[in-house]
């Protein structure tokens, strides 16, 4: 599970250009999507569409491994053949990825669990890790992923990178650098997602003592102060909303942090708490924390 949330120890970034990437993964994998689906009876046209320079910081191979997954994703799903389409191209800022199926498209249930381990709509012969593997690489590379779909009309998967080098890496660095430095108690119940969470913050300078659960957070949180505290809304026995009512009771001027899932539907029918400051919406990246942290203070 580690592999997918936290970097590999080998793993070395540079200034990667994501449309030779793009280019490798296409011709790596014509022979499934082209002679196998052909064999099979299937037409399956492919087609990129490339503008601008778009640099990204990563890992070359990781990349490579996203592309190839997503095409024999999209292979599987053309069941009567079609088209996959791949563009790149920058836009505010950033390098955007858009790989879009014909297929046969997922059900609302499948959309929103498409990501998570484990969950698979292939039965006995999937794993459920394939596009959770991948939401791990693009979290690795401070990108963000999103999905849409419609049943029998297809799957388009937006993912969104950071520039590579330059003066927007530079201003990245340093919008990091001007927050000082905070001791913060986070609470998660997923052993990986904790693991990130430490490691993001502890890359900025901050110290972090984590928690498991609400009921371990409150007894953390009473035996000493924290500038902060984050917590995940979806847990069991004690859920965030309750963690951050607790928090407040015993302490009103902490800032307290969200992180779910869901935090733009909250944010647009105004559900949230009154004892929460700020919502961070999954996937979490070192610019949310960053962004968000800087807001509060």
């Amino acid at each position: 599970m580690r592999k997918f949330y936290r970097p590999r120890e080998e793993t070395a970034f540079k200034s990667v250009d994501l449309t030779k990437i793009v280019e490798e993964a296409v011709s790596v994998t014509e022979p499934h999507w082209k002679q196998q689906a052909q064999a099979s009876g299937r037409e399956i046209e492919l087609k990129t569409q490339f503008e601008g320079v778009c640099n990204v910081s990563g890992n070359d191979a990781e990349l490579h491994e996203v592309l190839v997954n997503l095409i024999f994703n999209a292979v599987d799903a053309m069941t009567e053949g079609g088209t996959v389409t791949i563009k790149t191209f920058v836009e505010d800022g950033n390098v955007i990825l858009e790989f879009s199926d014909t297929g046969v498209g997922m059900s609302e249930e499948a959309k929103e669990k498409c990501l998570d381990p484990f969950y698979t709509t292939k039965g006995v012969e999937g794993s459920g890790l394939g596009l959770a593997t991948l939401r791990g690489t693009i979290e690795r590379h401070l990108g963000e992923i999103n999905v849409t779909s419609v049943e029998g009309q297809g799957t388009t998967f937006r993912i969104t990178f950071p520039v590579a080098g330059g003066e927007l890496e530079e201003q990245g660095s340093r919008a990091g650098n001007d927050i000082h430095a905070m001791k913060i108690l986070a609470v998660e119940d997923e052993a990986s997602q904790r693991e990130l969470l430490q490691d993001l913050l502890n890359s900025d300078g901050h110290t972090v003592d984590l928690a498991s659960d609400g009921w371990e957070a409150l007894q953390i949180f009473s035996a000493d102060e924290y500038d902060v505290v984050i917590t995940d809304r979806a847990m069991p026995e004690m859920n965030g909303d309750k963690v951050a009512e607790r928090v407040k009771e015993r302490s009103s001027q902490t800032p307290v942090i969200m992180i779910t899932g869901f935090g733009d539907m909250m944010d647009a029918s105004g559900e949230n708490s009154e004892f929460v400051d700020k919502v961070i919406s999954k996937p979490l990246t070192r610019e949310k924390l960053r962004a968000t942290l800087a807001a509060i203070f």
